[in-house]
């Protein structure tokens, strides 16, 4: 499938390590061919991406705090409203 489409692959996966760590990178392929279309080889660039991961889970952590706060929140505004 790489060798036939024109604009290559993009995913992210990771690397779990013995001592319970893991990073995360984004991986970027595609496939280089000659003038008439065949291919010639495929290339491959991975960058760590750990760092913004865990930023995206603590923004996502952050979040539901948030959520439980207001809810919490409209339900005492409620509560003083009776």
């Amino acid at each position: 499938m790489l060798f036939q489409n024109a604009g290559g692959a993009a995913f992210d996966w990771a690397i779990d390590y013995n001592n319970s760590s893991t990073r995360y990178f984004a991986a970027n392929i595609i496939c280089r061919k000659d003038d008439s279309g065949k291919p010639l080889d495929v290339v491959c660039v991975n960058v760590d991406i750990t760092e913004r991961k865990r930023a995206e889970e603590q923004v996502a952590e952050y979040t539901l705090q948030v959520s439980a706060q207001k809810a919490a929140l409209e339900a005492m505004n409620a509560q003083l409203n009776e």
